[in-house]
Protein backbone atom coordinates (compact mmCIF):
# COMPACT_ATOMS: atom_id res chain seq x y z
CA UNK A 1 0.00 0.00 0.00
CA UNK A 2 2.76 2.44 0.93
CA UNK A 3 4.52 1.85 -2.38
CA UNK A 4 1.31 1.68 -4.39
CA UNK A 5 2.12 -1.87 -5.45
CA UNK A 6 -0.74 -3.80 -7.09
CA UNK A 7 1.12 -6.76 -8.65
CA UNK A 8 3.14 -9.22 -6.52
CA UNK A 9 5.60 -12.07 -7.06
CA UNK A 10 4.50 -15.59 -6.15
CA UNK A 11 7.05 -15.76 -3.32
CA UNK A 12 4.89 -13.38 -1.26
CA UNK A 13 1.96 -15.83 -1.14
CA UNK A 14 1.85 -19.34 0.31
CA UNK A 15 -0.05 -22.18 -1.32
CA UNK A 16 -3.13 -21.68 0.85
CA UNK A 17 -3.38 -18.03 -0.14
CA UNK A 18 -2.93 -18.82 -3.82
CA UNK A 19 -5.87 -21.24 -3.62
CA UNK A 20 -8.09 -18.88 -1.61
CA UNK A 21 -9.85 -17.41 -4.64
CA UNK A 22 -8.81 -13.91 -3.60
CA UNK A 23 -6.07 -13.62 -6.22
CA UNK A 24 -5.75 -13.41 -9.97
CA UNK A 25 -2.69 -15.00 -11.57
CA UNK A 26 -0.87 -13.06 -14.27
CA UNK A 27 1.79 -14.16 -16.73
CA UNK A 28 5.14 -12.40 -16.51
CA UNK A 29 6.12 -11.17 -20.01
CA UNK A 30 9.80 -10.96 -19.03
CA UNK A 31 10.07 -14.22 -17.05
CA UNK A 32 7.29 -16.50 -18.35
CA UNK A 33 7.96 -19.19 -15.73
CA UNK A 34 7.41 -16.78 -12.85
CA UNK A 35 3.73 -16.19 -12.13
CA UNK A 36 2.59 -12.86 -10.75
CA UNK A 37 -0.49 -12.21 -8.66
CA UNK A 38 -2.89 -9.40 -7.89
CA UNK A 39 -5.97 -9.28 -5.69
CA UNK A 40 -9.28 -9.81 -7.49
CA UNK A 41 -10.38 -6.50 -5.99
CA UNK A 42 -8.35 -3.72 -4.42
CA UNK A 43 -10.63 -3.63 -1.35
CA UNK A 44 -9.27 -7.03 -0.31
CA UNK A 45 -5.75 -5.64 -0.25
CA UNK A 46 -6.99 -2.64 1.74
CA UNK A 47 -8.84 -4.82 4.23
CA UNK A 48 -5.75 -6.96 4.77
CA UNK A 49 -3.71 -3.79 5.29
CA UNK A 50 -6.22 -2.64 7.91
CA UNK A 51 -6.10 -6.03 9.63
CA UNK A 52 -2.30 -5.91 9.64
CA UNK A 53 -2.42 -2.53 11.40
CA UNK A 54 -4.90 -3.61 14.08
CA UNK A 55 -3.24 -7.00 14.70
CA UNK A 56 0.43 -6.02 14.71
CA UNK A 57 0.51 -2.48 16.11
CA UNK A 58 -0.06 -1.42 19.70
CA UNK A 59 -2.92 1.06 20.41
CA UNK A 60 -0.59 4.12 20.59
CA UNK A 61 0.88 3.13 17.21
CA UNK A 62 -2.60 2.66 15.73
CA UNK A 63 -3.57 6.14 16.95
CA UNK A 64 -0.48 7.57 15.29
CA UNK A 65 -1.22 5.68 12.06
CA UNK A 66 -4.75 7.15 12.01
CA UNK A 67 -3.55 10.68 12.76
CA UNK A 68 -0.78 10.49 10.15
CA UNK A 69 -3.01 9.21 7.34
CA UNK A 70 -6.49 10.59 8.02
CA UNK A 71 -5.90 13.47 5.59
CA UNK A 72 -4.69 11.19 2.79
CA UNK A 73 -7.32 9.86 0.42
CA UNK A 74 -5.11 6.89 -0.42
CA UNK A 75 -5.69 5.45 3.04
CA UNK A 76 -9.35 6.29 3.54
CA UNK A 77 -10.80 2.86 2.80
CA UNK A 78 -8.10 1.26 4.93
CA UNK A 79 -9.02 3.61 7.77
CA UNK A 80 -12.71 2.76 7.44
CA UNK A 81 -11.83 -0.92 7.74
CA UNK A 82 -9.63 -0.09 10.75
CA UNK A 83 -12.55 1.68 12.43
CA UNK A 84 -14.74 -1.40 11.95
CA UNK A 85 -12.05 -3.76 13.25
CA UNK A 86 -11.47 -1.51 16.27
CA UNK A 87 -15.18 -1.64 17.02
CA UNK A 88 -15.04 -5.45 17.10
CA UNK A 89 -12.06 -5.39 19.46
CA UNK A 90 -13.85 -3.01 21.81
CA UNK A 91 -16.93 -5.25 21.82
CA UNK A 92 -14.60 -8.04 22.94
CA UNK A 93 -13.69 -5.83 25.94
CA UNK A 94 -10.34 -4.69 24.56
CA UNK A 95 -10.96 -1.21 26.02
CA UNK A 96 -7.40 -0.09 25.33
CA UNK A 97 -8.45 0.40 21.69
CA UNK A 98 -11.17 2.91 22.54
CA UNK A 99 -8.80 5.88 22.32
CA UNK A 100 -7.97 4.85 18.75
CA UNK A 101 -11.55 5.65 17.71
CA UNK A 102 -11.19 9.10 19.29
CA UNK A 103 -8.22 9.74 16.99
CA UNK A 104 -10.57 10.06 14.01
CA UNK A 105 -12.53 12.97 15.51
CA UNK A 106 -9.39 14.87 16.53
CA UNK A 107 -8.79 15.87 12.91
CA UNK A 108 -12.08 17.78 12.70
CA UNK A 109 -11.84 21.56 12.70
CA UNK A 110 -14.57 23.57 14.44
CA UNK A 111 -14.27 27.36 14.56
CA UNK A 112 -16.63 29.41 16.73
CA UNK A 113 -19.11 26.57 16.73
CA UNK A 114 -19.09 26.30 12.92
CA UNK A 115 -18.03 23.32 10.86
CA UNK A 116 -17.81 23.37 7.07
CA UNK A 117 -18.72 19.95 5.72
CA UNK A 118 -16.31 18.79 3.05
CA UNK A 119 -15.37 15.28 1.99
CA UNK A 120 -13.05 14.90 5.00
CA UNK A 121 -15.80 15.67 7.52
CA UNK A 122 -18.19 13.17 5.91
CA UNK A 123 -15.39 10.59 5.95
CA UNK A 124 -14.83 11.07 9.69
CA UNK A 125 -18.55 10.58 10.35
CA UNK A 126 -18.44 7.35 8.35
CA UNK A 127 -15.46 6.07 10.35
CA UNK A 128 -17.19 6.79 13.66
CA UNK A 129 -20.21 4.93 12.38
CA UNK A 130 -18.06 1.97 11.26
CA UNK A 131 -17.01 1.43 14.88
CA UNK A 132 -20.65 0.39 15.44
CA UNK A 133 -20.73 1.34 19.11
CA UNK A 134 -23.36 3.90 20.06
CA UNK A 135 -21.93 4.60 23.51
CA UNK A 136 -18.42 5.25 22.23
CA UNK A 137 -19.70 7.46 19.42
CA UNK A 138 -21.74 9.40 21.97
CA UNK A 139 -18.66 9.81 24.16
CA UNK A 140 -16.62 10.98 21.15
CA UNK A 141 -19.25 13.60 20.35
CA UNK A 142 -19.45 14.82 23.94
CA UNK A 143 -15.72 15.04 24.62
CA UNK A 144 -14.28 16.32 21.33
CA UNK A 145 -14.80 19.44 19.21
CA UNK A 146 -17.96 17.85 17.78
CA UNK A 147 -19.68 18.87 21.01
CA UNK A 148 -19.14 22.54 20.11
CA UNK A 149 -20.89 22.42 16.72
CA UNK A 150 -23.89 24.73 16.43
CA UNK A 151 -23.61 25.65 12.75
CA UNK A 152 -23.19 23.31 9.80
CA UNK A 153 -22.30 24.56 6.31
CA UNK A 154 -22.02 22.47 3.16
CA UNK A 155 -20.85 23.91 -0.17
CA UNK A 156 -20.51 21.95 -3.41
CA UNK A 157 -17.42 23.97 -4.33
CA UNK A 158 -15.46 22.10 -1.66
CA UNK A 159 -15.97 18.75 -3.30
CA UNK A 160 -13.12 19.26 -5.80
CA UNK A 161 -15.37 19.06 -8.86
CA UNK A 162 -13.75 19.77 -12.19
CA UNK A 163 -14.55 23.24 -13.58
CA UNK A 164 -14.76 21.60 -17.01
CA UNK A 165 -17.82 19.59 -16.04
CA UNK A 166 -21.14 20.66 -17.53
CA UNK A 167 -23.71 22.14 -15.18
CA UNK A 168 -25.69 18.89 -15.00
CA UNK A 169 -22.62 16.87 -14.09
CA UNK A 170 -21.55 19.48 -11.57
CA UNK A 171 -24.84 19.49 -9.71
CA UNK A 172 -25.31 15.75 -9.89
CA UNK A 173 -21.90 15.14 -8.35
CA UNK A 174 -22.69 17.63 -5.61
CA UNK A 175 -25.98 15.88 -4.97
CA UNK A 176 -24.22 12.57 -4.37
CA UNK A 177 -22.08 14.27 -1.74
CA UNK A 178 -25.10 15.89 -0.08
CA UNK A 179 -26.89 12.55 0.09
CA UNK A 180 -23.83 11.29 1.94
CA UNK A 181 -23.89 14.30 4.28
CA UNK A 182 -27.50 13.70 5.34
CA UNK A 183 -27.00 9.94 5.52
CA UNK A 184 -23.94 10.40 7.72
CA UNK A 185 -25.74 12.89 9.96
CA UNK A 186 -28.62 10.48 10.44
CA UNK A 187 -26.36 7.51 11.11
CA UNK A 188 -24.37 9.51 13.64
CA UNK A 189 -27.38 9.41 15.94
CA UNK A 190 -25.62 10.40 19.11
CA UNK A 191 -24.51 13.72 17.69
CA UNK A 192 -27.97 14.98 16.89
CA UNK A 193 -30.43 12.70 18.69
CA UNK A 194 -29.47 13.10 22.33
CA UNK A 195 -29.85 15.76 24.99
CA UNK A 196 -26.61 17.44 23.95
CA UNK A 197 -27.96 18.19 20.47
CA UNK A 198 -26.73 21.67 19.54
CA UNK A 199 -26.97 22.06 15.77
CA UNK A 200 -28.88 25.31 15.26
CA UNK A 201 -27.81 26.38 11.76
CA UNK A 202 -27.67 24.32 8.57
CA UNK A 203 -26.48 25.81 5.27
CA UNK A 204 -26.58 23.97 1.93
CA UNK A 205 -24.95 25.79 -0.96
CA UNK A 206 -24.70 25.01 -4.67
CA UNK A 207 -26.63 21.77 -4.46
CA UNK A 208 -29.15 20.16 -6.82
CA UNK A 209 -32.20 19.09 -4.85
CA UNK A 210 -33.46 16.00 -6.69
CA UNK A 211 -36.42 13.72 -6.16
CA UNK A 212 -33.98 10.88 -5.49
CA UNK A 213 -32.06 12.71 -2.75
CA UNK A 214 -35.10 14.47 -1.29
CA UNK A 215 -36.35 11.54 0.85
CA UNK A 216 -32.96 11.32 2.57
CA UNK A 217 -33.10 14.98 3.57
CA UNK A 218 -36.75 14.69 4.61
CA UNK A 219 -35.96 11.69 6.81
CA UNK A 220 -33.26 13.75 8.49
CA UNK A 221 -35.78 16.44 9.42
CA UNK A 222 -38.70 14.14 10.23
CA UNK A 223 -36.90 11.83 12.65
CA UNK A 224 -35.82 14.45 15.16
CA UNK A 225 -32.23 14.84 14.03
CA UNK A 226 -32.73 18.61 13.65
CA UNK A 227 -34.70 19.24 16.82
CA UNK A 228 -32.67 22.34 17.73
CA UNK A 229 -32.41 23.78 14.22
CA UNK A 230 -33.27 27.48 14.10
CA UNK A 231 -31.89 28.57 10.73
CA UNK A 232 -32.02 26.66 7.45
CA UNK A 233 -30.32 28.10 4.37
CA UNK A 234 -30.52 26.95 0.75
CA UNK A 235 -28.24 29.02 -1.44
CA UNK A 236 -27.42 28.65 -5.14
CA UNK A 237 -29.47 25.46 -5.22
CA UNK A 238 -31.77 24.33 -8.00
CA UNK A 239 -35.08 23.41 -6.35
CA UNK A 240 -38.47 23.00 -8.01
CA UNK A 241 -41.96 23.52 -6.62
CA UNK A 242 -42.30 19.84 -5.70
CA UNK A 243 -39.04 19.89 -3.75
CA UNK A 244 -40.01 23.20 -2.12
CA UNK A 245 -43.29 21.68 -0.99
CA UNK A 246 -41.58 18.68 0.60
CA UNK A 247 -38.93 20.81 2.32
CA UNK A 248 -41.62 23.11 3.73
CA UNK A 249 -43.73 20.18 4.85
CA UNK A 250 -41.03 18.69 7.07
CA UNK A 251 -38.98 21.73 8.02
CA UNK A 252 -41.02 24.78 8.90
CA UNK A 253 -42.30 23.29 12.16
CA UNK A 254 -38.65 23.31 13.28
CA UNK A 255 -36.87 26.36 11.91
CA UNK A 256 -37.50 29.96 12.85
CA UNK A 257 -35.47 31.37 9.97
CA UNK A 258 -35.31 30.22 6.34
CA UNK A 259 -32.97 31.68 3.74
CA UNK A 260 -33.20 31.02 0.01
CA UNK A 261 -30.65 32.38 -2.43
CA UNK A 262 -30.83 31.94 -6.20
CA UNK A 263 -32.92 28.80 -5.91
CA UNK A 264 -36.65 29.61 -6.00
CA UNK A 265 -38.99 30.95 -8.66
CA UNK A 266 -42.48 32.44 -8.46
CA UNK A 267 -44.09 29.00 -8.30
CA UNK A 268 -41.76 27.88 -5.53
CA UNK A 269 -42.55 30.97 -3.44
CA UNK A 270 -46.28 30.36 -3.90
CA UNK A 271 -45.85 26.85 -2.52
CA UNK A 272 -43.79 28.23 0.35
CA UNK A 273 -46.44 30.86 1.16
CA UNK A 274 -49.07 28.16 1.49
CA UNK A 275 -47.04 26.68 4.35
CA UNK A 276 -46.83 30.00 6.20
CA UNK A 277 -50.55 29.96 7.00
CA UNK A 278 -50.51 26.56 8.67
CA UNK A 279 -50.81 26.62 12.43
CA UNK A 280 -47.67 24.57 13.15
CA UNK A 281 -45.35 26.82 11.12
CA UNK A 282 -42.84 28.56 13.41
CA UNK A 283 -41.11 30.52 10.68
CA UNK A 284 -40.70 34.20 11.56
CA UNK A 285 -37.82 35.15 9.26
CA UNK A 286 -37.91 34.52 5.52
CA UNK A 287 -35.11 35.63 3.20
CA UNK A 288 -35.65 35.05 -0.53
CA UNK A 289 -32.78 36.78 -2.33
CA UNK A 290 -31.82 36.75 -6.03
CA UNK A 291 -34.57 34.27 -6.87
CA UNK A 292 -35.91 35.79 -10.10
CA UNK A 293 -39.19 36.72 -8.42
CA UNK A 294 -41.63 39.12 -10.06
CA UNK A 295 -44.90 40.72 -8.99
CA UNK A 296 -46.64 37.48 -10.07
CA UNK A 297 -45.96 35.88 -6.68
CA UNK A 298 -46.69 38.98 -4.58
CA UNK A 299 -50.45 38.43 -4.37
CA UNK A 300 -49.91 34.97 -2.88
CA UNK A 301 -47.38 36.39 -0.44
CA UNK A 302 -49.86 39.08 0.61
CA UNK A 303 -52.55 36.50 1.36
CA UNK A 304 -50.09 34.69 3.61
CA UNK A 305 -49.14 37.90 5.46
CA UNK A 306 -52.84 38.70 5.97
CA UNK A 307 -53.48 35.35 7.61
CA UNK A 308 -53.59 35.35 11.40
CA UNK A 309 -51.58 32.11 11.54
CA UNK A 310 -48.62 33.59 9.65
CA UNK A 311 -45.79 34.34 12.11
CA UNK A 312 -43.46 36.21 9.73
CA UNK A 313 -41.87 39.30 11.26
CA UNK A 314 -38.85 39.65 8.98
CA UNK A 315 -39.10 39.47 5.17
CA UNK A 316 -36.21 39.97 2.74
CA UNK A 317 -36.97 40.06 -0.98
CA UNK A 318 -33.77 41.77 -2.09
CA UNK A 319 -32.45 41.52 -5.65
CA UNK A 320 -35.73 40.40 -7.19
CA UNK A 321 -37.83 41.99 -9.96
CA UNK A 322 -40.69 42.94 -7.64
CA UNK A 323 -41.16 46.34 -9.31
CA UNK A 324 -43.40 49.23 -8.31
CA UNK A 325 -46.61 47.29 -8.90
CA UNK A 326 -45.58 44.44 -6.64
CA UNK A 327 -44.29 46.81 -3.97
CA UNK A 328 -47.51 48.85 -3.99
CA UNK A 329 -49.56 45.70 -3.46
CA UNK A 330 -47.36 44.80 -0.48
CA UNK A 331 -47.67 48.27 1.03
CA UNK A 332 -51.43 48.60 0.53
CA UNK A 333 -52.71 45.09 1.17
CA UNK A 334 -50.19 43.61 3.60
CA UNK A 335 -48.57 46.28 5.77
CA UNK A 336 -51.92 47.93 6.51
CA UNK A 337 -53.62 44.67 7.45
CA UNK A 338 -54.26 44.07 11.14
CA UNK A 339 -52.90 40.50 11.03
CA UNK A 340 -49.63 41.40 9.30
CA UNK A 341 -46.80 41.08 11.83
CA UNK A 342 -43.91 42.33 9.68
CA UNK A 343 -41.45 44.52 11.56
CA UNK A 344 -38.62 44.21 9.04
CA UNK A 345 -38.89 44.51 5.24
CA UNK A 346 -35.96 44.51 2.82
CA UNK A 347 -36.68 45.50 -0.80
CA UNK A 348 -33.17 46.46 -1.82
CA UNK A 349 -32.44 46.27 -5.55
CA UNK A 350 -36.03 45.39 -6.48
CA UNK A 351 -36.48 47.74 -9.49
CA UNK A 352 -38.44 50.29 -7.46
CA UNK A 353 -38.95 53.92 -8.51
CA UNK A 354 -40.70 57.00 -7.17
CA UNK A 355 -44.07 55.56 -8.25
CA UNK A 356 -44.33 53.29 -5.21
CA UNK A 357 -43.48 55.90 -2.57
CA UNK A 358 -47.00 57.40 -2.10
CA UNK A 359 -48.34 53.91 -1.30
CA UNK A 360 -45.47 53.35 1.11
CA UNK A 361 -46.15 56.62 2.92
CA UNK A 362 -49.82 55.72 3.39
CA UNK A 363 -48.83 52.32 4.76
CA UNK A 364 -46.34 53.78 7.24
CA UNK A 365 -49.01 56.22 8.44
CA UNK A 366 -51.44 53.38 9.15
CA UNK A 367 -51.84 52.33 12.76
CA UNK A 368 -51.75 48.64 11.80
CA UNK A 369 -48.32 48.90 10.16
CA UNK A 370 -45.68 47.39 12.48
CA UNK A 371 -42.56 48.16 10.38
CA UNK A 372 -39.54 49.34 12.35
CA UNK A 373 -36.84 48.44 9.80
CA UNK A 374 -37.11 49.19 6.07
CA UNK A 375 -34.51 48.91 3.31
CA UNK A 376 -35.02 50.50 -0.11
CA UNK A 377 -31.31 50.49 -0.95
CA UNK A 378 -30.15 50.37 -4.58
CA UNK A 379 -33.47 51.49 -6.04
CA UNK A 380 -34.27 54.52 -8.21
CA UNK A 381 -35.58 56.61 -5.31
CA UNK A 382 -35.05 60.33 -6.01
CA UNK A 383 -34.74 63.38 -3.76
CA UNK A 384 -38.43 64.12 -4.29
CA UNK A 385 -39.51 60.72 -3.01
CA UNK A 386 -37.05 60.80 -0.12
CA UNK A 387 -38.49 64.15 0.96
CA UNK A 388 -41.99 62.70 0.72
CA UNK A 389 -40.94 59.86 3.01
CA UNK A 390 -39.39 62.25 5.51
CA UNK A 391 -42.42 64.57 5.59
CA UNK A 392 -45.40 62.28 5.09
CA UNK A 393 -44.25 59.16 6.92
CA UNK A 394 -41.43 59.59 9.41
CA UNK A 395 -43.05 62.56 11.14
CA UNK A 396 -46.47 60.92 11.58
CA UNK A 397 -47.49 59.55 14.96
CA UNK A 398 -48.31 56.03 13.76
CA UNK A 399 -45.01 55.58 11.89
CA UNK A 400 -42.85 53.17 13.88
CA UNK A 401 -39.71 53.17 11.66
CA UNK A 402 -36.43 53.28 13.55
CA UNK A 403 -34.18 52.28 10.63
CA UNK A 404 -34.43 53.38 6.99
CA UNK A 405 -31.82 52.29 4.44
CA UNK A 406 -31.50 54.36 1.25
CA UNK A 407 -27.92 53.38 0.43
CA UNK A 408 -26.98 53.78 -3.26
CA UNK A 409 -30.22 55.48 -4.17
CA UNK A 410 -29.62 58.47 -6.52
CA UNK A 411 -30.00 61.05 -3.74
CA UNK A 412 -28.30 64.44 -3.50
CA UNK A 413 -27.89 66.96 -0.73
CA UNK A 414 -31.19 68.57 -1.77
CA UNK A 415 -33.14 66.14 0.42
CA UNK A 416 -31.05 66.73 3.56
CA UNK A 417 -32.94 69.83 4.83
CA UNK A 418 -36.21 67.85 4.86
CA UNK A 419 -34.51 65.06 6.78
CA UNK A 420 -33.09 67.46 9.37
CA UNK A 421 -36.46 69.08 9.88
Amino acid sequence: MERGQLVFNQTLFDEEMRKSGLLNSLSNPIFPLKTQFCFIHLTIQEFLAARHVTETLAPPEIKKFISDNVESGKWHLVLQFIAGLLGKKIKNFDWEYKDCVFAFAKSLKVTDGKIIVKYHEVFIMKCLREADDEEITKEVCETTVINNIVELLAFAEFYNLSPKMGSEGYYRAATDEMDQVFSALMELNCTFDHEHTKLTTLTLEDILMTKAGLPIMCNYFENGHSSQLEQFTLNLNRIGSHETSKVCEVQWTLSKCARFGQCLDNEGVMVLCDTLTKGLCKLNKLHVRKCWLTDVCVQTLIKALQDEHCQLTDLLLGCNAIGDEGACMLFQDALRNEHCKLTGLNLCDCLLTDKCIPSLCKALQDEHCQLTILSLARNAISDKSACMLFEDALTKKHCKLTELNLVRCPLTDECIPRLVC
